[in-house]
């Protein structure tokens, strides 16, 4: 871990600041880095980590690996870039990432949101799809409806079959307010966490 920041935009947004005169400072914010070539480069670092150790045991360790991660945000400590990318491979894990859910209500939802959208701007398809379906649930539960319309777009793009993401989308297109929107949220990790368990 360094001491070193994220992004100026990424900052203020993970504490809830107002950031965007228009759309297109908000797709400025997730866009890719180096238009696109960190991504290309990460594909080939998530070629070779390979999917093993996926036993509850496992996810659990990585649930718990990415949260420690949050809270060392929080206080100012962040992730180098071989930990982002292996943080990045288990968010591809969709047991881990439903795990992760509950970090939009949490007490470092700022934290966890920067995070998402730093790996967002990294991150190649499919491995996309996954952060970016977090970064739509954490922007769209602090009010941020336009900028987590973007981030399910990314999603989307990355995975047309993606059903979470496609479940937001549609909810905000209902406009769905986000306190109705949390209290789906909770209920759909009580739901995935049971199922996980069983």
């Amino acid at each position: 871990m360094t001491r070193r920041p994220l992004c100026w935009g990424a900052e203020l947004a993970a504490r809830g600041h107002v950031l965007f005169s228009s759309r297109e400072d908000m797709c400025a914010l997730i866009a890719p880095e180096r238009d696109g070539a960190t991504a290309a480069e990460w594909a080939v670092k998530l070629d070779g980590l390979g999917l093993d150790d996926t036993h509850t045991g496992a996810v659990t360790e990585r649930v718990e690996a990415i949260t420690s991660a949050i809270a060392d945000i929080a206080d100012g400590q962040y992730p180098d870039q071989d930990s982002l990318v292996r943080m990045l491979h288990w968010i591809s894990d969709r047991r881990v990432r439903d795990a992760l859910l509950p970090t939009a209500l949490g007490e470092h939802a700022g934290a966890a949101e920067n995070l998402w959208i730093t790996l967002v701007r990294k991150a190649p398809a499919p491995e996309l799809a996954e952060v970016a379906t977090l970064l739509a649930v954490s922007t769209y539960v602090r009010g941020e409806g336009a900028l987590a319309q973007i981030a399910i777009e990314h999603a989307l793009e990355a995975d047309p079959e993606h059903t979470l993401a496609d479940l937001i989308r549609h909810a905000l297109d209902s406009g769905i307010p986000p306190s109705e929107f949390a209290q789906f949220l909770q209920h759909y990790t009580d739901t995935t966490t049971d199922a996980t368990t069983q």
